[in-house]
């Protein structure tokens, strides 16, 4: 998706379930859930949507969110 596809969708999704300023949207592509670990376990909705909200609740800034779900899926 590009970069002005992306920023309508945001936009849209705003509108659409009313988000306010400080509010996080988290856009992701399938293959993040269909991607499977060191032991062929694919990571999955439930998965990705645990460790997002587990993480964002501990504070970590985005970027080392997404290294940590990176570190863990590739561990």
């Amino acid at each position: 998706m590009d970069a002005e596809r992306t920023r309508k969708v945001v936009e849209q999704e705003r509108r659409r379930r009313g988000l306010r300023p400080g509010d996080r949207l988290l856009l992701y592509a399938d293959g993040i859930t269909e991607i499977r670990d060191a032991s062929d376990r694919e990571l999955g909705l439930r998965r990705f949507a645990d460790f997002v909200i587990r993480h964002h609740a501990s504070g970590l800034p985005v970027p080392e969110t997404l290294r940590r779900l990176v570190r863990e899926v590739l561990a």
